[in-house]
C-alpha cells in the first residue's frame, strides 16, 4: 500500500506518494489519525488536515516540536539522575542533568552548537513573539524618561544573549525615532545565523561570550531577557559581574523575566522551572531570589516594573527589573 505524505511547496501543501507503507508506518498513521493530523480516506491512504500543516518541519511549530522534544528527553532522565546524586538540587550548569542524560561534558548551548538541526530549531523557537498574552516591557517602562542617548553614536541598549535580534527588532518597530545604538550580542554560532538584511537599520549584531568582559562600555541600558533563568547562581553571578564592570554612572541593567510566586506557584511556572532545571541546572526565580543574586555582585534592585492587572506565570507574569550599580 502507499503512504501519502506532506511536502512543502512555495505556496501550499501538496500530497505526493513517496514510499510503500510498512506495518510500522501504518501503526504510526493510526495514531496521527486519532490525534487529528490526518484523515484516512481509504484503506492505508491518508489526507492531512489543516492541523498537520502547522507542524511541517519548516514551520515555527514544527521547529518547536524538535526543540521541546530534545528538552523532554532530558527531563525524563531526572528521576534516575536524582537517585544517583542523592536528590541534591542541581547547581552547576556544566555538571548536571543535561550532561548526565546526554553523556557529555558540554553545556547545553555548547552541545547545541554541535547539532545544526537542533541549533536551528532553538534559534527559531526563540523568535516566537514573547509578547503573546503579555504586554511588551517598553509599553509600561518610561522610555522617554529613562532611555535617552545623548547622540546617535552612543550605545542605548545592549541586548545580551539576544539571539538573532527578535527583541530589539520589535523594540525598534515600536520606537522608530529613538536615538542611540541598538546592539544585539550572542555567541558566534547564533550571530552567524542572522539572515543577511534581517536586522533593520540602527541594529547591529556583535558576537560575545557573556562570561567574558563586556566590550560595550557605558551603555545606557544593558538588557537581559530570558538569560538568567538559563543559569544557576554560580554562573549567573559571573554574567552579572561582567555587566556591572561595564556599567557607567548613568547605566542601568534591565532584566526581563518571569517572577515565580513565593507560594501557590502556577502549574505552568512549575513546569518551566523543571525544564530549566533539567536542561541547564538552572531555575525560575522569585523576587527574593533575584534580589539576593543581584545584591551578591554589588548591584541594587531599584524597581520591578510590570503591566497592570497581570497574573504570575510563564506567559502572564512577565516583569522588568531595573538594576543599578551600588555606588551610583
Amino acid at each position: 500500500m502507499l503512504i501519502r505524505c506532506l511536502l512543502v511547496s512555495s505556496k501550499f501543501l501538496v500530497l505526493k506518494i513517496i514510499k510503500r507503507l510498512t506495518f510500522l508506518s501504518v501503526r504510526v498513521m493510526r495514531l496521527l489519525v486519532g490525534m487529528g493530523f490526518f484523515v484516512e480516506t481509504a484503506r492505508e491512504t491518508y489526507k492531512p488536515t489543516p492541523l498537520a500543516g502547522a507542524f511541517v518541519t519548516s514551520s515555527t511549530y514544527g521547529q518547536a516540536i524538535v526543540h521541546f522534544t530534545t528538552q523532554n528527553e532530558v527531563v525524563t532522565s531526572l528521576p534516575t539522575y536524582f537517585a544517583k546524586t542523592g536528590y541534591k538540587n542541581p547547581n552547576d550548569a556544566f555538571n548536571g542533568p543535561f550532561q548526565f542524560a546526554r553523556q557529555t561534558e558540554l553545556h547545553c548551548f555548547d552541545w547545541l552548537a554541535t547539532q545544526p538541526r537542533l541549533q536551528n530549531a532553538f534559534n527559531t523557537v526563540m523568535t516566537i513573539p514573547r509578547n503573546i498574552g503579555r504586554t511588551a516591557w517598553y509599553k509600561y517602562f518610561p522610555i522617554a524618561e529613562k532611555l535617552v542617548a545623548e547622540s546617535p553614536t552612543d550605545p542605548l541598549i545592549v541586548d545580551i544573549g539576544g539571539g538573532i535580534g527578535h527583541d530589539l527588532i520589535r523594540f525598534k518597530e515600536a520606537n522608530p525615532e529613538i536615538q542611540g545604538r541598538l546592539i544585539v550580542q550572542d555567541i558566534p554560532v547564533v550571530i552567524s545565523g542572522i539572515a543577511p538584511g534581517s536586522l533593520p537599520e540602527g541594529i547591529e549584531a556583535q558576537p560575545h561570550d557573556f562570561f567574558k568582559p563586556q566590550p560595550v562600555q557605558n551603555a545606557k541600558a544593558y538588557f537581559l531577557a530570558n538569560v538568567l533563568h538559563d543559569w544557576p547562581d554560580k554562573q549567573a553571578s559571573v554574567i552579572l559581574e561582567q555587566i556591572r564592570d561595564a556599567m557607567g554612572k548613568d547605566s542601568m541593567l534591565l532584566i526581563n523575566e518571569n517572577l515565580m510566586q513565593e507560594e501557590n506557584v502556577s502549574f505552568e511556572s512549575a513546569c518551566t522551572d523543571w525544564i530549566m532545571m533539567g536542561g541547564f541546572s538552572a531555575l525560575e526565580r522569585t523576587e527574593r531570589q533575584f534580589k539576593e543574586l543581584i545584591e551578591s555582585v554589588g548591584l541594587v534592585l531599584v524597581k520591578i516594573w510590570g503591566a497592570p492587572n497581570v497574573e504570575n506565570g510563564p506567559w502572564e507574569g512577565r516583569r522588568l527589573l531595573e538594576v543599578i550599580k551600588k555606588d551610583k
